[in-house]
């Protein structure tokens, strides 16, 4: 099977992720239009995938989607897909950081007991804080905002 065949069947996965209940990770809108990012699993272990629709209300009232764009819609797509890859990248920082979180837990936990049963929910806590303290984070969504608006 061709890398265009895998991915091909790997986005049909996706939308039937999305299909079957599963909620976005994150969602942004900017008027009609919208950008849901979603996970899901592939071959090569998890992956992201967007979603950009144009939201309206049909004759009878009810919400729906299309991936129909005026030319309104489409002069305002670059910067809803640029902050889309801004949350991919944040998101991907975040699940990085959880999983170098649970690694030094599990290497400190093979050296000292703290962090078994008899650690306290404070002492967790901490212990997060002072990784989180010690991994160069990147920029939070609304800081990337601001700096982009102070641009």
């Amino acid at each position: 099977m061709s890398d265009a065949q895998d991915k091909t069947e790997m986005n049909e996965e996706a939308v039937n992720g999305q299909e079957k209940g599963q909620a976005p990770l994150r969602t942004i809108r900017d008027g009609q239009l919208s950008s849901s990012v979603w996970e899901t699993q592939g071959p090569d272990g998890p992956f992201m995938t967007a979603k950009i629709v144009r939201n309206y209300r049909d004759t009878e009232g009810k919400f729906r989607e299309t991936s129909s764009f005026s030319e309104s819609d489409l002069r305002r797509l670059p910067d809803l897909a640029r902050n889309t890859t801004d949350i991919m990248t944040a998101l991907r920082h975040d699940q990085q950081l959880a999983r170098d979180v649970r690694e030094q837990m599990r290497q400190d936990q093979q050296a000292t007991p703290m962090h078994t049963a008899q650690a306290t929910d404070s002492q967790k806590t901490a212990y997060v804080e002072q990784r989180r303290q010690k991994t160069t984070a990147a920029p939070t969504q609304g800081q990337r905002i601001q700096n982009k608006q102070g641009r």
